[in-house]
């Protein structure tokens, strides 16, 4: 067992905390988008699905309908052309690599805001789990979006501050000298 100060058992469990809450958030938020993603990909994949065989099909009405054709030919070839543009494919395995991975840090540090909280300290062993999983967020962060929508993050922080409420989290008292 590592044996350290107040001030530094302080500092360390106030930083695990934030840490936990700050992967926790990163894997609401790439949770969203990913859902996001995911149904942008549907839509587009719908459109292309109805309208490219309907686009053949009209091509046989009579020459006073043959607009309906020309119209969903255009939807079809525009929606057709702009999909790789959206790069959806691309966004939905980066967002899904970030969400499942934030995830398992967050459990991960949940596991030892637990362990501190029942045991009241820090072992050298709760110290190398912890460096690990800060190691990891660190090498997720080159995988972050640099824009996001300021309601997605609004909305990603409320989430987790009912999940995790700050009275929920033990911070030990630090005696004032």
């Amino acid at each position: 067992m590592s044996t350290v100060n107040e001030e530094s058992l302080h500092a360390k469990v106030s930083w695990l905390n934030d840490q936990y809450r700050i992967a926790r958030y990163n894997a609401v938020l790439y949770g969203k988008l990913l859902n996001r993603a995911k149904k942008y990909n549907f839509a587009v994949e719908i459109i292309l699905a109805v309208l490219a065989p309907g686009t053949l099909g009209t091509f046989f009405l009579v020459n006073e309908q043959q607009w309906i054709a020309a119209t969903l030919a255009v939807i079809a070839s525009v929606t057709a052309m702009l999909k790789p543009g959206f790069s959806l494919g691309e966004k939905i395995e980066r967002y899904t690599r970030l969400h499942t991975t934030y995830n398992g840090i967050s459990s991960e540090l949940e596991s030892l805001v637990g362990k501190v909280r029942v045991d009241k300290y820090f072992t050298d062993e709760l110290d190398l789990r912890f460096d690990l999983q800060m190691k990891q967020m660190t090498r997720l962060a080159e995988l972050d979006d640099p824009v996001l929508r300021d309601k997605d993050r609004t909305d990603s922080y409320e989430q987790v501050l009912k999940e995790i409420p700050a009275g929920h989290l033990w911070i030990p008292s630090v005696k004032e000298r």
